[in-house]
């Protein structure tokens, strides 16, 4: 008896998968452990065959492994990436973090290690393939995005820079778009992780970290040479904003955070050093803050003990 098609499973059963792996058992596997999630599942065997299959527009995502005879997962890849953005899912050998961070940062979409449980397979490419929808879950309007010189169009998924379009790959567009929503703020790690790569963020995964260096090359920099992305060590990214010398202010105790223009705090120096020559800020969080200002007033609040302030501009 067949299992009855669910919202879930007629939404995916339009989405056709390629498999391109060399290893014919694996294959089979997959597209037995697929089929039941209702995708519809092309094998080949063969990169070169994977390649002209990949950009004959009849699929939805690949997934790509990087041990091929004669022609590499990663040939594969970069002969994709020249023509197409379609989604590629990367299989590495377990624990080979050069593979993957290689296979990253050349433009796929994420990796899986071998050996994988199929459904978390399943469940990887579901997430790669709803951030490729228009419809992503990240979106809030259809309202293009402005920020400086950058324009970000949800509905079209199309991004621009001085006019000119960006070829991002849909991890690297919900990236933006994410990093666009709250230009001058820092983004955590967690919630990137969270809500690009649809998982749960690891200490030891950092693959939010080379899509944010893959975005920055795409974008390029300011004006003035200074990263549009600026990380936040610690913490996460932000997007700067180009009027602005950002000085992030955080206290441990509350993990309360602060985003300033230098000109809205003073001189001075926190716990004996001074982290920014035009900043200080002291004090804190519930209660009050104390904070001199360049014209010598001063509003007073209680001292917060392991108070810092960095600047990220």
């Amino acid at each position: 008896m067949s299992p009855r098609m669910t919202d879930t499973s007629q939404e995916v059963a339009a989405h056709r998968v390629l498999v391109i792996d060399a290893d014919i058992e694996l294959c089979n596997l997959v597209t037995r452990f697929l089929t039941r999630e209702w995708f519809q599942i092309a094998c080949v065997n063969r990169g070169a065959e994977g390649v002209d299959r990949a950009l004959s527009g009849d699929y939805s995502l690949v997934v790509l492994d990087v041990m091929m005879p004669e022609l590499t997962g990663f040939d594969v890849l970069r002969r994709i990436r020249t023509t197409s953005r379609m989604p590629v899912l990367m299989l590495t050998a377990k624990g080979d973090a050069l593979d993957r961070v290689l296979g990253l940062e050349m433009g796929a979409d994420d990796y899986l290690p071998k050996p994988f449980n199929p459904p978390e397979l399943a469940a990887r490419i579901r997430a790669i393939l709803r951030r490729a929808q228009p419809e992503s879950r990240l979106q809030t309007g259809t309202t293009p995005l402005v920020v400086g010189d950058v324009e970000l169009d949800p509905g079209a998924r199309v991004a621009r820079r001085d006019g000119r379009p960006l070829n991002l790959t849909s991890v690297e567009f919900d990236l933006l778009e994410v990093l666009l929503r709250a230009p001058g703020q820092v983004v955590g790690r967690e919630k990137l992780t969270r809500e690009v790569l649809s998982r749960e963020f690891s200490p030891f995964d950092r693959s939010i970290d080379t899509h944010v260096c893959n975005l920055r090359k795409k974008v390029g920099q300011l004006d003035d040479g200074t990263e549009r992305i600026k990380g936040v060590r610690g913490i996460g990214y932000l997007y700067a904003l180009h009027m602005w010398n950002v000085v992030v202010c955080y206290a441990t105790v509350h993990q309360t955070i602060w985003i300033l223009p230098v000109d809205s705090v003073c001189r001075g120096d926190v716990a004996g050093n001074v982290w920014h020559p035009c900043a200080l800020l002291r004090g804190a969080v519930a209660g009050g803050a104390s904070r001199d200002h360049a014209d010598g007033s001063r509003k007073s609040g209680p001292h917060v003990r392991d108070f810092r302030t960095r600047c990220v501009a």
